[in-house]
């Protein structure tokens, strides 16, 4: 290093950079605080006002709305917007925005987004008009003009291309704060499911609670197959969503006994309870057999047979049964037009 005379140098020792602690605890309370806001997101947002589908789009996608909603939820707000790109020309307007989102608490940036928006676009690049004409079109060029049956107007490229600035400038923005929404912790994987309506495949020993469960299991000669064909389930969720625990699971594999099946009517925690004078009488009218409901339920849902048909409805979730039964009134609508 080229030094001049008499210049002092400022030395500063290095100091190695501290590694992060990970402990159990910290990863737990981790993933309830994010379950948590999956559930806040998932309660707070309207279908239709906060999100939906774009006509053109395969399915609904968060709008700016929503992405207010679960911003604020967050207690952040949008801060400055800062412009990464901007382009004028006779040809387009391109412009790219970053938004960062702002703790209230700390006032800190938590995540950013980033957002474009271009008169390239279809929406911005044309127009529809009735008579191109107005718009100094010969007969000729009308003919080379694009006909939109539907809405009985020719297509031409947008006269108005200087005055999309204000326009293109704020779409970009409202795409930046919706991708820093979705960047929050948790929101990307809940809005996943509501719009596609496929959970992430999750395994039944994520948490220490089904670890211990399968190491005693383990322990006791059982393989996880094994223990659930001595249960009589498809899977051990289906067993604690007939109202029994694992607890109850354990005591049974060690003693060797069969388990009783689910008294009528009793549910867990996520249970949904079906009026069986109402099944019984639908059933009827769409003429299924017990047979045929419990093999529909077996073959849907992956629930156990075992026991009579109101056995094999305890086994199932709150969501599942609330979707077995919109099915039964889906028939009966159906039974009702043919008579």
């Amino acid at each position: 290093m080229n030094q001049k005379p008499g210049t002092k140098v400022s030395v500063v020792e290095a100091r190695p950079l501290a590694t992060p602690r990970v402990s159990p605890q910290a990863i737990q309370e981790r993933k309830e605080q994010i379950r948590l806001l999956q559930g806040m997101v998932r309660d707070l947002l309207i279908h239709g006002v906060d999100y939906g589908r774009i006509p053109g789009t395969p399915q609904d996608s968060l709008w700016d709305p929503g992405a207010s909603q679960i911003i604020g939820s967050f207690n952040c707000f949008p801060g400055e917007r800062r412009i990464l790109k901007f382009e004028d020309t006779d040809e387009k307007i391109s412009i790219c925005v970053e938004v960062p989102i702002i703790s209230r608490e700390t006032n800190l940036v938590v995540t950013t987004g980033i957002g474009a928006a271009s008169t390239l676009e279809s929406k911005y690049k044309y127009r529809f008009v009735d008579n191109p004409e107005e718009w100094g079109y010969d007969k000729e060029s009308i003919k080379t003009l694009k006909f939109d049956k539907k809405k009985n107007k020719y297509r031409i490229p947008n006269p108005e291309h200087s005055e999309l600035l204000n326009t293109i400038l704020k779409m970009s923005s409202k795409r930046a704060e919706v991708d820093a929404a979705e960047s929050l912790p948790g929101v990307a994987s809940v809005l996943r499911q509501m719009f596609t309506g496929k959970a992430p495949k999750t395994r039944e020993t994520e948490s220490p609670q089904w670890q211990r469960f399968w190491g005693e299991v383990t322990r006791l000669g059982y393989t996880e197959q094994g223990a659930r064909q001595k249960l009589g389930v498809a899977s051990m969720k289906d067993w604690l969503s007939s109202g029994r625990s694992l607890d109850q699971a354990l005591d049974i594999l060690r003693s060797g006994e069969q388990p009783e099946p689910a008294e009528p009517g009793e549910e867990g925690e996520e249970g949904y309870i079906i009026d069986p004078d109402w099944l019984n009488e639908s059933l009827e009218v769409i003429k299924w057999t017990e047979d045929t409901t419990k093999t529909f339920l077996v073959s849907k849902y992956k629930v156990s047979p075992q026991g009579t048909l109101a056995d094999v409805i305890n086994r199932l979730t709150h969501d599942q049964a609330e979707e077995f039964v919109k099915e039964i009134q889906q028939k009966l609508k159906q039974s009702e037009l043919f008579q």
